[in-house]
């Protein structure tokens, strides 16, 4: 859900672009539905978000928490905390919990 209001926002902004330098009724519409897109999927996002926890800590792992982080929390350098979990998750099936630091396996 992060990923795709992401893709909602860049299109949302291009196809405004493309609005006003075409002037077409056709893009306003299409910014529109991207524009819509963007705000159900951070919806969804934040509700979906504030249920997932770390078993060990019930840490937030999806979800903007204040708390500090530990030291062995990983974070790819221009992405926050929680999407470089939500990365490590889409593409190795794990996660390091960003509060108490251990490494979670999803799969069996």
């Amino acid at each position: 859900m992060h990923f795709i209001s992401w893709f909602g926002l860049v299109g949302f902004i291009s196809i405004a672009a493309a609005m006003l330098i075409t002037g077409s009724r056709a893009w306003g519409i299409a910014s529109l539905v991207a524009c819509s897109i963007f705000i159900v999927s951070r919806l969804l996002a934040f509700i979906l978000s504030r249920h997932l926890c770390c078993p060990l800590c019930m840490g937030k792992v999806m979800a903007s928490v204040r708390c500090h982080k530990h030291v062995n929390a990983q974070r790819l350098p221009p992405l926050t905390y929680r999407a470089t979990a939500v990365l490590a998750v889409l593409f190795t099936l794990s996660f390091r919990c960003m509060y108490c630091g251990t490494r979670f396996r999803l799969r069996k």
